[in-house]
C-alpha cells in the first residue's frame, strides 16, 4: 500500500494531543508522532493563523514521513512499518523548526536529514498547551546519493564477506536453448 501523499505536514496532523492534554487535567505532557526527512531548501509562505492574523510562516521543503504513534509504540518500533503520510512541505512550531531551518540554510545546498519526535506540554498561555520537539538524531548534512545507495547494497554482505545467498542474483534463470 502507498503511503498517502500530502500537500505539507503540520504538527496537528500527528493527531490532536493537544486536545488531550487541555482535557485531561492528568496529563501533563504527550509524545505522539514523529517526523523523518530530507530537507533541501526552506520556503517562506504568508497565511492566516488561527486569529485571522496574517504571519510569514517557514517551511522546509524536501521528502518528508509522518508516523502518528500507536499505544506504547516509539522510534524504533514506529520506523519499522509504513509511514501514515508523506509530504514535500513541513511546518513545524516556532522554536523547534529553526534548529532544523537553521541547518538546512548553513548547508550550502545539500541536503539535511533529521528526525523529530514531536508532543505537547500543558501550559498556562492562552491555548493551554506548547510544543515540544525531541530530536531523534542531530540533523547533518546527507551523503551523496551514490553513497546512499552503496551503504544499502553493502548490507547485504555477511560479516564474513561473502554475499547473501538470498539476496543476490534472485532474477529468474534463463533458460538454456541449445540447438544442434
Amino acid at each position: 500500500m502507498a503511503v498517502p501523499m500530502k500537500k505539507s505536514i503540520k504538527p496537528r496532523d500527528l493527531g490532536k494531543g493537544e486536545a488531550l492534554v487541555i482535557a485531561d487535567k492528568s496529563v501533563h505532557s504527550l509524545t505522539f508522532g514523529l517526523i523523518m526527512g530530507r530537507a533541501s531548501s526552506v520556503r517562506e509562505t504568508t497565511m492566516a493563523d488561527a486569529t485571522g492574523e496574517v504571519k510569514t510562516y517557514r517551511a522546509l521543503a524536501g521528502v518528508f514521513n509522518g508516523y502518528v504513534y500507536k499505544d506504547g509504540e516509539t522510534v524504533p518500533t514506529a520506523v519499522l512499518r509504513e509511514a501514515n503520510f508523506s509530504a514535500g512541505l513541513l511546518y513545524l512550531p516556532e522554536g523547534i523548526a529553526e534548529m532544523f531551518i537553521d541547518a538546512v540554510e548553513t548547508a550550502d545546498g545539500d541536503v539535511v536529514e533529521f528526525g523529530v519526535e514531536l508532543g505537547c506540554n500543558r501550559a498556562s498561555n492562552p491555548r493551554g498547551y506548547e510544543w515540544f520537539g525531541i530530536p531523534v538524531f542531530e540533523p547533518s548534512q546527507a551523503d551523496d546519493p551514490m553513497s546512499l545507495l552503496l551503504a544499502r547494497v553493502s548490507t547485504l554482505a555477511l560479516t564474513d564477506g561473502t554475499a547473501d545467498e538470498t539476496a543476490v542474483n534472485t532474477a529468474p534463470k534463463a533458460k538454456a536453448s541449445a540447438k544442434r
